[in-house]
């Protein structure tokens, strides 16, 4: 960990993502634009497992490429995924979903705004945790969306301004001027879900 603390890299994590005590494990790990720890997860078993390639999608989950010889758990999660190898060694391509979504410009549409996240969560059930990393930090940035966003729909999704760095009240706010006095935001299906520091 690049930051204050020490993230041990032989057993559970502060994320509750595991990570494999075998050798020749891959692991992934994340940290913000300020080299703050945010998680760390790992794939593998009793063999090899080498993580060649990584990649984000458009919802920041991560696609990690390699091979692997025998067989190897594949969800860095608390879950089991377990696959076998066909041959002496073969390849992999596996997806992680990670329970936080990263809101990181104030742009009406695509990869790290607001709508993309919401729509994100949607396509996952269980808990997930919009978080806002917005540069520069210590300042108001405000979401003005041209079109009503897309409803919450998922259970347990948490939309946490207050994961800004440097947050103060205000920072992040959310402004429903271009909507004609549509909502804004709106939970439609979705239970126990919170809304926090906006």
């Amino acid at each position: 960990n690049p930051g204050a603390g020490t993230i041990n890299l032989s057993g559970p994590v502060s994320s509750g993502l595991p990570v494999p005590f075998t050798r020749n494990s891959y692991f992934v790990a994340s940290w913000n634009e300020n080299g703050n720890y945010r998680w760390a997860g790992g794939g593998g078993g009793t063999t090899t497992a080498e993580g060649i390639g990584i990649a984000l999608d458009g919802c920041n989950d991560v696609i990690v490429c390699g091979d692997f010889t025998s067989t190897q758990d594949f969800n860095i999660g608390a879950g089991t995924d377990s696959q076998n190898s066909t041959g002496s060694s073969d390849m992999f391509l596996s997806k992680h979903h990670l329970p936080n979504i990263i809101v990181s410009n104030t742009d009406d549409s695509g990869r790290g705004s607001l709508r993309n996240a919401i729509n994100c969560t949607n396509n996952f059930t269980g808990r997930d945790t919009i978080q806002f990393c917005i540069a520069p930090y210590g300042i108001v940035h405000t979401i003005s969306p041209q079109s009503i966003l897309p409803s919450i729909t998922d259970d347990l999704t948490i939309l946490d301004a207050t994961t800004q760095p440097s947050y103060a009240l205000g920072d992040i706010r959310l402004n429903g001027s271009p909507l004609g006095g549509n909502n804004g935001l709106y939970i439609n299906g979705g239970d126990e879900c919170e809304i926090r520091g906006m």
